[in-house]
């Protein structure tokens, strides 16, 4: 009897123990599912499937027929010749302090010279005699550089030209801009000179060289090279042109043939592919931020110290304020590149709505509308070079 109950007790201790162990495996099982599904829930909400409201803008770019890339873009871009890049920047190395250094700090000019030089002087006002050491200093300078005006000249007579090989986004670099601007200053220099000189039909092609600058930067989608082409369109209408009318009389097919040069230039001022270089350039921006989470994050935490870390939710904030940055941008982009293919006055003084809606990243991320406002300055500069050239 005693050994029946003893048996009795072993099974029920046994009982016990198999009891204890399969609860503690439960328990185990039942956090190790829980940790597994907090930790797959952290992930989805982690994950980096990126913005649907990004991706319906980058749709709607689309088909609207917006080239996506820098190459795409180019790959519609008709090529006749030899591009007028090449002479271009063949004339800068004549011009440059250091043709070594393509990035160096400019071209070497002498002081004293009317509109090109750091320290220059004013051009002789409508009947004032031109002083004949000024006369001479001009001739020496320009004699000095002829060669690199063949090039000038050279370019002028091609049909495109393409500046940058390869775009690198917002780290692409454009040395050539400021240098075109100021050939297009040497060009109304030389303008100048050939009209006191008496020598109209010369004067008059080195105004035609100096549109040929500005319209050599048409097929560059980037708004600050469209900034550059009005600017020296107007540097040598203002200036080339109009030293040239003053001091000369050009024969009629000379001024013939300005019209028609101008009338090319004033058909093809358009700023849509440069409106699409910006939605290239805010994918770029969006790109490198999201890989770059550390230095934003810490941006955010503490713009003016230390970096220091967000939270998980306060990451998760950033990530939806970058991606809602990046399609308010490709949005109002693709607002004014309707803008640029119809310029009403209402599309010209019209602004892309922004309601800020996070503290932390609206300290971080510029709002849409100062995209906006340079959008439409561009915008304003393009109306205002047509109407001149309609003028």
């Amino acid at each position: 009897m005693s050994e029946d109950m003893e048996d009795r007790d072993d099974a029920r201790r046994q009982s016990g123990v198999l009891r204890g162990v399969l609860t503690y495996i439960g328990v185990v099982a039942a956090l190790l599912l829980l940790a597994g599904g907090i930790y797959l829930a952290v992930r989805i909400l982690d994950a980096d499937g990126g913005s649907p409201q990004l991706e319906a803008a980058l749709e709607k770019a689309r088909a609207a027929g917006v080239p996506m890339s820098w190459d795409d873009y180019w790959a519609g871009v008709v090529r006749e010749g030899p591009s007028g890049a090449d002479y271009y920047t063949s004339a800068f190395a004549l011009f440059l302090e250091n043709p070594a250094d393509p990035y160096g700090p400019g071209m070497a000019i002498p002081d004293g010279l009317p509109l090109v030089s750091r320290q220059s002087v004013a051009f002789p006002a409508r009947g004032e005699e031109v002083p004949e050491d000024l006369k001479r200093c001009v001739a020496d300078y320009l004699d000095s550089k002829s060669a690199a005006l063949e090039y000038l000249h050279s370019g002028a007579e091609c049909t495109w030209a393409r500046y940058v090989g390869e775009y690198h986004g917002v780290e692409t670099l454009l040395p050539h801009v400021s240098r075109l601007r100021q050939c297009a200053r040497i060009l109304a220099l030389a303008a100048w000179h050939d009209a006191v000189e008496g020598r109209a039909d010369a004067a008059m092609g080195r105004v035609e060289d100096g549109i040929a600058i500005s319209m050599s930067l048409r097929q560059e989608p980037l708004l600050v090279s469209r900034m550059v082409q009005f600017a020296c369109l107007s540097i040598t209408l203002q200036n080339g042109l109009q030293q040239v009318l003053m001091h000369s009389e050009p024969s009629s097919a000379d001024l013939l043939e300005l019209q028609r040069a101008l009338e090319a230039a004033a058909a093809d001022i358009s700023l849509q592919d440069a409106f699409a270089g910006e939605i290239w350039g805010i994918l770029d921006l969006h790109e490198r931020v999201r890989e770059d989470e550390y230095e934003v994050f810490g941006y955010v935490a503490n713009p003016s110290g230390p970096r220091k870390e967000l939270s998980f939710f306060e990451k998760r904030r950033v990530k939806r304020g970058i991606d809602r940055f990046a399609a308010q941008g490709v949005e109002a982009a693709l607002y004014f590149i309707e803008a640029a293919e119809k310029p009403t006055p209402e599309l010209l003084t019209g602004r892309v709505a922004y309601q800020p809606k996070d503290p932390v990243t609206d300290a971080l991320f510029p709002a849409p509308d100062q995209y906006s406002d340079s959008f439409h300055k561009w915008l304003v500069s393009a109306a205002n070079a047509r109407a001149k050239l309609e003028a």
